[in-house]
């Protein structure tokens, strides 16, 4: 303890000009510190522009909004379990179109456009594309199960692969919501 005692006394009798120029030196490394921290901030704060999509035309995801728009205004996609063959069948038959243009989007390549809005209004749009992704894969589901009761089953098999195919297109370029609703269709 007399060591301490000494150097606080020694500590004191430091000329005083030597305790005004650390306490200078102290203030102006505290402003440096803050202006670089501000300017820091301030060039990573900032909102940087979301560069345009490069997507490509034709594009699949075109296709796939129009089919899904055509099949959403169904009330009802039909179960094949709890279905009978005979509605169905009706379904598949009475939405060829909706068919026709999923496999032309299927043979084009497909790239989600991402929109950025203010207010998060671009995750309720997203969710409506999820539905028709959902929409589909049940279509395509219908449609295979009419196939394999008509023991057509190479056409049954490529509604199935077809699906998957569709699964796999419809999440490029997206966030990983839409993988991960392409990993579900997958799995119907």
């Amino acid at each position: 303890t007399t060591v301490m005692i000494k150097a606080f006394h020694q500590r004191l009798a430091d000329p005083i000009w030597v305790r005004q120029a650390a306490r200078g030196i102290a203030i102006a490394a505290t402003v440096v510190a803050v202006v670089l921290g501000g300017f820091f901030y301030h060039r990573l704060a900032k909102r940087l522009p979301i560069p345009p999509a490069n997507l490509p035309a034709p594009n699949g995801h075109d296709y796939f909004a129009r089919a899904g728009n055509l099949l959403s205004s169904t009330t009802r996609i039909p179960e094949p379990p709890s279905d009978p063959p005979a509605v169905i069948a009706r379904f598949v038959k009475g939405h060829g179109e909706s068919f026709s243009l999923l496999r032309q989007g299927l043979e084009v390549e497909c790239k989600k456009a991402l929109e950025w809005k203010e207010g998060g209004a671009y995750f309720s749009d997203e969710l409506d594309s999820v539905q028709l992704v959902r929409h589909i894969a049940r279509a395509f589901r219908a449609e295979s199960q009419m196939y394999a009761e008509s023991q057509n089953y190479e056409s049954a098999a490529q509604s199935c692969v077809d699906c998957v195919r569709f699964a796999h297109k419809a999440s490029r370029g997206g966030l990983v919501v839409h993988y991960l609703v392409a990993s579900a269709v997958e799995s119907v």
